[in-house]
């Protein structure tokens, strides 16, 4: 009611930020809550456009995608003036390998310059933050040439970062790139020597995407996340990978997609293959359902009631996948002294729990499936 009241005397109501998408499926939310205008993108450079449209009262657009000149520049984009949450540091945006489900991929890609980097790293010291993650949609992707990481760039990043905290974790990086950087140059040992070398930290995290065990998949919605090895060999690329993470402590968040558009119960039961194989490396899997983004952002979406046998037995072995993993996370990583013992425990306490009550799922499932 406040809100309405406020647009009767002019006032206009501009979303954006990297979930504007969801409003596209809940039209109705937009005009009960009055929206006035969707901003697809980043917003650097449009929003004094926007802003100048509402100052000369002109009618503004229900829904702008950011493209071509609106798209900024490095020089567009200001420095941060407080503090970051989680004293996260963008590096670049943007990302070169076109997957077919990504929104990022439909953005230039542009390098911030070292010393950009660095006066923002100062304005989160300045604020008292110690701790932080390096922001990329690929971390290795810093400095690259086209998709082939370049270990000069990355190692200065890396340097530059630890100057100033204490602790650092990665948002986002690509297992093939994982796995070039180190085949080629060696280069994620050497960064992680960078990265423990003061003793202030053991491990690092970071998120990557699985997506999918799937050959076929992989080279129909993401033919170039395997580059620059062929797409054939997209499932030997992620376990290579994660051997190389597990060997140098970095513990990664592997997300998988369930229920792509073009997805079979062949599919799935390749991605069940996959995590088999993953079992020996230090990770937590988390398999998602299909949201429509990117260049599927007008497919529907992906919903429990779609879930077949094959998605089930996914969801399994994924959950004994992460509590095997959790406990020796906790046990060697996680929250280290005394002080967190209380905490330790209480996990430990949930993941006992979360085991007993899984075998109690399975062996309802199984007595359903003789019946």
């Amino acid at each position: 009611q406040k809100l309405l009241k406020e647009k009767k005397h002019g006032m206009k109501i501009l979303v954006g930020g990297p979930s504007t998408w969801q409003w596209l499926w809940r039209e109705d939310m937009i005009e009960k809550l009055g929206v006035d205008t969707l901003v697809d993108g980043e917003g650097e450079k449009v929003i004094v456009k926007l802003a100048q449209m509402i100052l000369d009262g002109e009618e503004l657009p229900k829904y702008i995608y950011v493209s071509g000149d609106d798209v900024p520049s490095i020089e567009d984009i200001p420095d941060i003036k407080g503090g970051s949450v989680n004293g996260l540091i963008e590096i670049m945006r943007g990302c070169a390998r076109s997957c077919r489900f990504c929104s990022v991929t439909l953005r230039p890609t542009r390098y911030y310059p070292l010393d950009k980097i660095e006066r923002e790293l100062q304005v989160n010291v300045k604020a008292g933050i110690k701790h932080g993650v390096i922001h990329s949609d690929d971390v290795l992707f810093y400095g690259a040439v086209g998709i082939l990481p370049k270990p000069e760039p990355l190692i200065k990043l890396h340097q530059l970062v630890k100057k100033y905290y204490k602790t650092i974790a990665w948002s986002h990086a690509s297992l093939a790139a994982i796995r070039y950087s180190e085949e080629k140059y060696g280069l994620v040992s050497k960064l992680m020597e960078i990265v423990y070398q003061d003793g202030n930290q053991n491990y690092l995290g970071v998120e990557v995407g699985i997506e999918t065990g799937s050959v076929r998949l992989a080279k129909e919605i993401m033919p170039a996340k395997s580059a620059p090895y062929k797409p054939e060999s997209y499932p030997e690329t992620v376990e290579e990978a994660f051997k190389i993470m597990h060997e140098n402590h970095i513990i990664p968040a592997g997300t998988m997609i369930v229920g792509l558009p073009e997805e079979t119960e062949d599919d799935v039961y390749r991605t069940i293959e996959l995590v088999d194989n993953l079992r020996p490396y230090r990770s937590i899997l988390v398999p998602m359902f299909f949201v429509p983004m990117g260049y599927f952002k007008n497919k529907d979406w992906f919903t429990r009631v779609k879930l077949n046998d094959a998605h089930i037995e996914l969801y399994k072995k994924v959950f004994w996948h992460d509590v095997y993993w959790a406990e020796d996370i906790i046990n060697k990583f996680y929250m280290k002294g005394p002080l967190y013992y209380p905490v330790k425990l209480t996990l430990k306490l949930f993941l006992s729990i979360a085991k007993r009550k899984m075998k109690q799922v399975e062996a309802m499932l199984e007595s359903k499936l003789r019946q």
